[in-house]
């Protein structure tokens, strides 16, 4: 299963969501429910969530106080990584 998340320019979380769950709803939702807007968002599709690197892995966002990673079934986990 791989994920797609959108980081803010500072780094924030802006939405995490299962492929092929639309992001931008994703976003929409946590925009809603924080009484935000995100703007020049970027967009990483493909991503693995993981609490345990491998060899090879290239970490796309660590979980810490830029945001949390949880899927769809509200698991958390603490990277979002690029797997080869």
């Amino acid at each position: 299963m791989t994920v797609t998340i959108a980081l803010t320019p500072t780094g924030l979380l802006a939405g995490c969501a299962d492929d092929p769950y639309p992001i931008e709803k994703a976003v929409r939702d946590v925009e809603l429910e924080a009484g935000v807007e995100f703007t020049d968002l970027r967009i990483v599709e493909g991503l693995t969530l993981t609490d345990e690197l491998q060899d090879g892995d290239e970490v796309v966002f660590e979980s810490g106080k830029m945001g949390w990673l949880t899927n769809a079934d509200e698991s958390q986990f603490t990277y979002a990584v690029r797997r080869s």
